[in-house]
């Protein structure tokens, strides 16, 4: 599987599942955005196979339409990485299995290579040392960060057997559109990236009011909508600005006085 689409390497984010002596499987490392939505656990629950050298690709899908790809490979644990003797780890009376493999937002083509997966080891070895001596199902999975340094699988190599399993469906709502990437590392694969915010909308205000752009109002008043103490008077209103033929307050009070006094001189006339 090439971790290149076209010249474009894709964002992949490393994960590993290891079983730990006494406590069995577990996450020792996922990747960032779904340990902080804490949706690590979709990986454990859908990631898994046997020893027999070949690699895995399955797609997950989300509640919400959204998708991404897991390709990884299970091996025997090295016994030297976590102080155990001889070639491969124990794990009570048996040997310890190591899920390790990537998440990417999009499916990778070509041919997953055994140099690929010895990249992606030695982002993961660190947690799963961790994880394997610690034998603590409390302990904490280590968010990893998307990288896109890793080798493109068809990149040389020798090529392992892969295994195309049917798409896992999860009950999560995966939001992949959200996940940040770099500078055109998103394609139409994934669906489309949230659209901006428009003008005047919520998310601007509380940016705060643009003060330094030429033509800029610090007020942000709308065409004939006055602002501050009062009530709002919509455009057409008779008395608000802007408007030909209306009255400013000033205005009306003067008004207002003028009628009052003639309704007074009215008044004394018909007394006479």
């Amino acid at each position: 599987m090439s971790a290149a689409t076209g010249t474009r390497r894709q964002t992949v984010w490393p994960f590993a599942i290891v079983c730990a002596p006494t406590t069995g499987y577990g996450l020792a490392a996922a990747p960032d955005f779904l340990v902080e939505r804490r949706q690590a656990s979709v990986l454990s629950s859908t990631a898994g196979g046997s020893l027999n050298g070949s690699a895995s690709l399955v797609q997950l899908i989300g509640a919400d339409g959204g998708s991404f790809w897991l390709l990884y490979r299970m091996v025997p644990l090295s016994a030297r990485e976590v102080d155990q003797e001889g070639e491969v780890a124990r794990s009570g009376s048996r040997i310890a299995p190591l899920v390790e493999g990537v998440v990417t937002l999009e499916r990778p083509t070509g041919r997953p290579t055994a140099a690929y997966f010895d990249a992606v080891h030695e982002l993961v070895r660190g947690s799963v040392r961790s994880y394997f001596l610690a034998d603590n199902p409390r302990r904490p999975v280590d968010p990893l960060p998307g990288t896109t340094d890793l080798p493109g699988p068809a990149e040389g190599g020798e090529e392992l057997p892969l295994t195309e399993l049917e798409p896992r469906r999860t009950k999560e709502l995966l939001h992949v559109v959200d996940v940040p990437l770099p500078p055109g590392g998103r394609s139409g694969a994934t669906g489309p990236a949230p659209a901006p915010d428009p003008p005047g909308s919520a998310a601007r205000d509380r940016a705060g009011p643009d003060l330094g752009g030429a033509g800029a109002d610090p007020a942000r008043r709308d065409p004939g909508v006055t602002r501050g103490p009062g009530p709002v008077a919509p455009a057409g209103t008779p008395g608000a600005p802007g408007v030909p033929g209306g009255f400013g307050r000033p205005a009306l009070a003067v008004i207002g006085a003028l009628s009052l006094l003639v309704l007074v001189l009215l008044v004394l006339l018909a007394l006479k």
